[in-house]
């Protein structure tokens, strides 16, 4: 069964247009084209991209990181990247649902609150 991966050989950024174009059988150059007009109409397309680029594995079996060699078919990691995903939609999703019940919540003014909380847990999540 085919796996929605990043593409290792058509990569520019992190592969997701390449992967998503190879998935589909799309050209790749089509594909990065029009995620970038997505993005300029004012779309979802950076921030699915982003998503996609955290929740996608490469679509290799081994990644070289800082000499090391890591398995990406590693279910721990897998599992990792999983619940960290789901956390985060949840955490979105309370979001909305506070925007709908309380119309004078601004989901705009944390955003910054949210860029300065993924940084510490960055920091914090190396030590």
């Amino acid at each position: 069964m085919k796996r929605l991966t990043r593409s290792s050989r058509e990569r520019v950024i992190a592969g997701v247009c390449g992967g998503v174009a190879e998935f589909f059988g799309l050209d790749v150059y089509m594909t990065r084209l029009l995620w970038v007009l997505f993005a300029f109409m004012g779309g979802i397309s950076i921030p699915l991209y982003l998503v996609l680029w955290w929740a996608l594995p490469l679509d290799a079996a081994v990644v070289w990181e800082s000499g090391g060699v890591i398995d990406v078919e590693n279910p721990q990691e897998q599992a990792r990247r999983r619940s960290l995903l789901g956390t985060a939609l949840i955490v979105l999703g309370v979001f909305f649902l506070i925007d709908e019940f309380f119309p004078w919540f601004s989901l705009l003014k944390l955003w910054p609150l949210l860029i300065v909380a993924a940084g510490v847990f960055l920091i914090y999540q190396k030590h």
